[in-house]
C-alpha cells in the first residue's frame, strides 16, 4: 500500500470513528445526566400526583369502623355482564364519570366538583361531608378507574397500556411499549394532553437532553397519547416504497392493457 493510499484509508477510519461517537450520542437517553449535582436532582424529586378531568373515570369506596351495612348507602353496586351474552351475574362497585362540568354525582352527597384536583383531595373532602351521616371512623378511597396513557409511532409493541399505581413517567411509558425502534428519533417524542377545559397542548420532549427529568411533562397524565417520530432514513424509505408501489401498479395495468389489445387483435 503507498502512501497515498494509506492517507485516504487513515481518512476515512477517523471520519467512521467521528460518525459513529455523533450517532451514540444522539442514541444515548440522558446524555450527561451522570454529572448533574445532588441539589439540582432534588428539584426534580417533587411529588407528582395526578389531578382529575373530565370525562375521567373514578372508582370511591368509603368504609370504616362501623358494620359494613352501614357505608351501604355510599357503596352502590351495578351489575356487570359476565359474558359476551349479556347475562347479568356478577356485581361490582360503581364507578363515577366526571361530567364536563367537572362533577360526579355522589350518592346522598349529590354533585361534588373534582376537576383539578387530586384523588386524596377528594378523598378528604368526602370524608368531611360524610361525618353529618356517619359515626366513628370513616375511611374513603378514590382511585382512577381507566388511568391509561398511549404510545404510538416508532417504538417496538405501540398501543394503550393501563397504570395501575397512576403514576408513570415517559422513560417507563417507552418502556412499556418495547422502547423506540432503530428508526425513532430520540430528539422528537411529542406527547399529546388534554387539559382540563377540553383545549390540546402537544409538547416536544428529547431524550437525549438531561434536564427532561425537570419537565412538566417528564410524569404522564391520565390520557396522555405519546407519539414517537420516525427518523430521516425511515421517511424516505416510506416515500420510496409508495412510489415503487405506484410504478408497479402503472406497469401493471400498461401490461395488462397490452395484453388484452393483443389477445383482441389476434
Amino acid at each position: 500500500m503507498n502512501r497515498q493510499n494509506y492517507r485516504y484509508l487513515l481518512l476515512f477510519t477517523v471520519i467512521l470513528l467521528f460518525s459513529a461517537c455523533k450517532s451514540a450520542k444522539n442514541i444515548a437517553y440522558l446524555e450527561g445526566a451522570e454529572s448533574l449535582t445532588p441539589s439540582q436532582l432534588a428539584q426534580s424529586s417533587q411529588p407528582f400526583n395526578a389531578t382529575i378531568k373530565p370525562n375521567d373515570l373514578l372508582r370511591i369506596v368509603v368504609s370504616g369502623s362501623e358494620d359494613a351495612e352501614t357505608y351501604f348507602p355510599f357503596n352502590i353496586l351495578t351489575a356487570v355482564p359476565a359474558n359476551s351474552n349479556e347475562t347479568y351475574s356478577t356485581a361490582a362497585l360503581q364507578n363515577y364519570l366526571v361530567d364536563s362540568k367537572g362533577t360526579i354525582d355522589f350518592p346522598v352527597l349529590g354533585k361534588l366538583a373534582v376537576v383539578n384536583q387530586t384523588t386524596d383531595a377528594i378523598a378528604k373532602t368526602i370524608t368531611q361531608k360524610l361525618r353529618s351521616y356517619l359515626k366513628g371512623d370513616i375511611v374513603v378511597t378514590v382511585r382512577f378507574a381507566d388511568y391509561k396513557i398511549s404510545v404510538l409511532g416508532e417504538v417496538t409493541t405501540p398501543g394503550s397500556f393501563t397504570v395501575k399505581d397512576e403514576k408513570i413517567n415517559i422513560l417507563q411509558a417507552l418502556s412499556m411499549a418495547g422502547d423506540l425502534t432503530i428508526y425513532g428519533r430520540r430528539d422528537v417524542i411529542k406527547i399529546l394532553r388534554e387539559l382540563p377545559d377540553g383545549q390540546k397542548n402537544i409538547v416536544t420532549l428529547n431524550l437525549n437532553d438531561r434536564n427532561l427529568i425537570f419537565s412538566p411533562y417528564f410524569y404522564l397524565q391520565q390520557g396522555d397519547v405519546v407519539y414517537v417520530e420516525p427518523n430521516e432514513a425511515k421517511a424516505k424509505g416510506a416515500d420510496i416504497g409508495n412510489a415503487t408501489n405506484v410504478v408497479f401498479s402503472v406497469v401493471s395495468i400498461v401490461i395488462g392493457v397490452a395484453s388484452l389489445i393483443v389477445t383482441v387483435l389476434k
